[in-house]
C-alpha cells in the first residue's frame, strides 16, 4: 500500500542573521540598590537580557546596572552586540542579579518582540 503525500505552501525556515537588540527598562533600586565602585554587598550589579522561546532560557548578554543608583530610575537602557536571530517571536527576559546571591527569574519580566525577516 502507498501514501501519497500533498503538500503546498512549504518553505525553508530562515537561517538567522544579525540584529542587535535594544533594551529600554524601569527599575526600582529602593528594596535594593545599585552597586558602586566599592560597594559590594545586598546590591544589583548588572541586568541580564535572555532569550525565552521555546521553554530555552540562553543568555543573550548582559550590561551594568547605574552604579550607585537609588529608587525609582526609568528609562535605563542598553544595547546588544551583534546577534544572530532567526524572524519571528520571541520572547525576551530580564533580570536583576546582584553581586551576592541569585538573580531574579527572567520570566517574571518579559516581553515578546518580533524579529523581522533578513531584508533580501
Amino acid at each position: 500500500m502507498g501514501f501519497v503525500l500533498l503538500v503546498s505552501g512549504c518553505r525553508t525556515p530562515e537561517p538567522p542573521h544579525p540584529h542587535t537588540l535594544i533594551v529600554n527598562l524601569d527599575y526600582d533600586f529602593t528594596k535594593r540598590h545599585a552597586c558602586a565602585e566599592k560597594e559590594t554587598k545586598n546590591c544589583v550589579k548588572q541586568f541580564n537580557i535572555y532569550e525565552l522561546t521555546d521553554g530555552q532560557r540562553l543568555k543573550l548578554f548582559s550590561f551594568p546596572a547605574p552604579a550607585g543608583a537609588r529608587g525609582p530610575v526609568k528609562g535605563i537602557k542598553a544595547t546588544s552586540a551583534v546577534l544572530m536571530l532567526t524572524a519571528g517571536d520571541h520572547i525576551i527576559g530580564v533580570t536583576a542579579a546582584p553581586a551576592d546571591g541569585p538573580e531574579s527569574y527572567p520570566e517574571a519580566c518579559s516581553v515578546i518582540v518580533k524579529v523581522p525577516p533578513a531584508p533580501h
